[in-house]
């Protein structure tokens, strides 16, 4: 994979998903999730996209739900 800055991949991805017409309620859901990423992103010292960190934030928010500290929804 070539070297991506993660906010432009997320801005990459905000244009395709545009046209599908998802609710407003799902967008929230996306840009909480971006937003949170780029934060986990940031907290790691990093700007590029790293599959492995991505792997990471993953596994932790599974862990977070699985332990009760956030809601499915959230999750997703």
């Amino acid at each position: 994979m070539q070297k991506l800055l993660l906010s432009e991949l997320i801005n990459q991805t905000k244009d395709t998903i545009q046209p599908l017409n998802h609710s407003k309620s799902t967008l929230y859901q996306y840009d909480l999730a971006w937003k949170e990423l780029s934060a986990y992103f940031r907290e790691n010292g990093h700007v590029l996209f790293a599959e492995p960190l991505a792997q990471q934030f993953v596994s932790l928010s599974k862990d977070a739900l699985d332990n009760g500290r956030i809601k499915l929804w959230r999750y997703k």
